[in-house]
């Protein structure tokens, strides 16, 4: 499986419709801002565009991602648009206008990676005085790997053509559709709050 495959393989993984509810954090490692928008953000109407191949994960997506946001504000892509109109940038500027739409918010994989960590036993680390001991009547732990998937959100004023803020967020172990996006959600949220970007 090369590269490009194990990165679809993930996002696949992580935002499926009947996967168990996993033990899902999520962390903001990365934001960019346009130096000349003041903020804050005050769009009237928002599409939600999740970026990625397989139509059921992007609508399944983007429906969470409209609930975040609120129906009275958001919109999913899916519903005013069609796969054609994704690829043509004309096209899809056209759409948005059309549907009285200001802001945009994206959202597509940006990698993956695992991480390794020793996870000592229930005594901890013994001294060296109990080394021979301890190789046989000790819990030796166990080494835990983690998966850690990067998920880019891009913010756009439609009026201006512009981005205005990217953030990338980092989720540990990511398992299920609804609580991802909401993870995502949150930590975009707090980030824009603290940013002064929304209220």
């Amino acid at each position: 499986m090369n590269d490009r495959s194990k990165v679809n393989f993930m996002w696949l993984l992580m935002l499926p419709f009947a996967l168990m509810v996993g033990c899902t954090s999520a962390k903001i490692t990365n934001t960019w801002r346009d130096p000349t928008f003041a903020g804050p953000i005050q769009f009237k109407k928002i599409a939600i565009l999740v970026i990625h191949p397989d139509g059921a994960v992007r609508r399944a997506a983007e429906d969470e991602l409209v609930k975040q946001i609120g129906h009275d504000r958001a919109v999913a892509g899916y519903s005013i648009l069609t796969d054609d109109d994704r690829k043509d940038l004309n096209q899809l500027k056209r759409k948005l206008k059309a549907n009285d739409i200001d802001g945009a918010v994206t959202m597509k994989l940006a990698g993956s990676r695992t991480e390794t960590t020793y996870v000592p036993g229930s005594a901890g680390y013994p001294p060296f005085g109990d080394y021979y001991t301890a190789a046989y009547m000790r819990d030796p732990g166990m080494v835990v790997t983690d998966t850690i998937v990067s998920v880019q959100t891009n913010i756009y004023s439609v009026n201006d053509e512009k981005l205005i803020w990217s953030g990338t967020t980092d989720l540990y172990n990511p398992s299920n559709a609804r609580k991802v996006v909401a993870d995502i959600s949150k930590a975009v949220g707090d980030e824009l709050r603290k940013e002064k970007l929304i209220q």
